[in-house]
């Protein structure tokens, strides 16, 4: 667990019966709240989402995924 705090890596626990579990460090998750909670469009969201992008959580805004395969490796980051 100490990974993920100091190295802002994202640990995952595969769990029976289609199941998992992600560890993140509290900073991430408290970013990926203030993104999901405010609205699109305001001063706080567009501040989130700038430190989501940084993070590289979410892609830039206005890049698009487009084929299978940039589809397939945006996900990636996430396993």
């Amino acid at each position: 667990m100490d990974k993920v705090t100091e190295e802002q890596e994202t640990i995952y626990i595969p769990r029976p019966k289609q199941k998992g579990v992600a560890l993140i460090s509290q900073d991430r998750l408290d970013w990926l709240e203030k993104y999901a909670k405010t609205e699109p469009g305001t001063l706080k969201h567009s501040i989130a989402a700038e430190h989501l992008m940084e993070l590289g959580i979410i892609p830039e805004q206005g890049e698009k995924i487009s084929t299978d395969e940039e589809y397939d490796k945006f996900w990636e980051q996430f396993k």
